[in-house]
Order: structure tokens, then sequence, then C-alpha cells
């Protein structure tokens, strides 16, 4: 018989590091939910990266704060492409640069939208490039405004004809001057 989502919570981290990704695609999204962000932390890399769109729903901000950095890259681009605002706020800028092109080109434009100033300084160049114009359009002047030269480099003139006048007014005079 399967675990309840209580019996789940109740599990001691130790128990729950040693799980593999077999047994971590039993769990549900509920299951997710009810565990605290350290029993979510302690899933080894590999059971977290055998977790699917739906069963990260169960995933709150804190939980994804409590990944590592390599942890939050193992997650399969399925996982991310469910992940909305509210989750992607648990991000760090480290998480989003250990992430692959393909992975942040995953995120949901609601995601992207999400983003603030830190946590995109941890976007390369060929992040942004991968993004879809759509995505791009969504970022917040903040985010846009602390984009580098080096990042902007990856915006093409689709995404700079998406941007409002007042997002392409909060590009830096750096960022500006390396288009």
């Amino acid at each position: 018989a399967a675990l309840s989502s209580d019996q789940v919570a109740s599990l001691a981290t130790e128990a729950l590091a040693s799980l593999d990704g077999t047994q971590v695609n039993g769990l549900a999204s509920e299951d997710l939910a009810a565990m605290s962000s350290a029993q979510v932390a302690s899933l080894a890399t590999e059971a977290l990266a055998s977790l699917d769109g739906t069963q990260v729903d169960g995933l709150a901000s804190e939980d994804l704060a409590a990944m590592s950095s390599t942890q939050v890259a193992a997650l399969a681009t399925d996982a991310l492409a469910s992940l909305d605002g509210t989750q992607v706020d648990g991000l760090a800028s480290e998480d989003l640069a250990a992430m692959s092109s393909t992975q942040v080109a995953a995120l949901a434009t609601d995601a992207v939208a999400s983003l603030d100033g830190t946590q995109v300084n941890g976007l390369a160049s060929e992040d942004l490039a991968a993004m879809s114009s759509t995505q791009v359009a969504a970022l917040t002047t903040e985010a846009l405004a602390s984009l580098d030269g080096t990042q902007v480099n990856g915006l093409a003139s689709e995404d700079l004809a998406a941007m409002s006048s007042t997002q392409v007014a909060a590009l830096t005079t750096e960022a500006l001057a390396s288009l």
C-alpha cells in the first residue's frame, strides 16, 4: 500500500535522502507539498531529477530555495516548465546560472515575469538568446536594468522590438552600448 501524504511528511530526512528516482516517482504533488523544505532538500539529486511537471506543482518557493543549485539544475525541463511565478521566487541567481539555456527557455512566461534584478544576474547571454521574445518582454524593468552588456548581447532584434519603451529605457548605458 502507498504511504499517505501525512506518512511521507513524517519520514526523517535520512530516510528521504535514501530514496532513489524510481521511489520518488511514486510521490504525488500532495506528498511533496506535505514535506518540509528540509525534507525536500534532503532528497538526492538523482531522485529530484526524476520529478515530473505534475509532481513539482507540490513544491513551494521555500522548497526550491532550500535546494542546492545542483539539485535545481537536475530538475527535468518539463518539471521546470511547470513552475509558476510564486515558485520561481525561491530560485537564486546561482540556481539560474546552474541551469542550461534549454531549461531557462522552458520556464513559463509568468515565471520569467516574476524574476527580479538579483535573480537575472544568474542568466548568461545564451540563456537570454534561448528565451522567446514573449519571455524577454515579460521581464520587469528592474530585472532588465540589472542586465550587463555581456548578458544583453543575447538579445535579438525581435526581443528588443517586443519590449516596451520603458523596458528599453531601463537598460543601462553599458548594456545599450553593447548592442
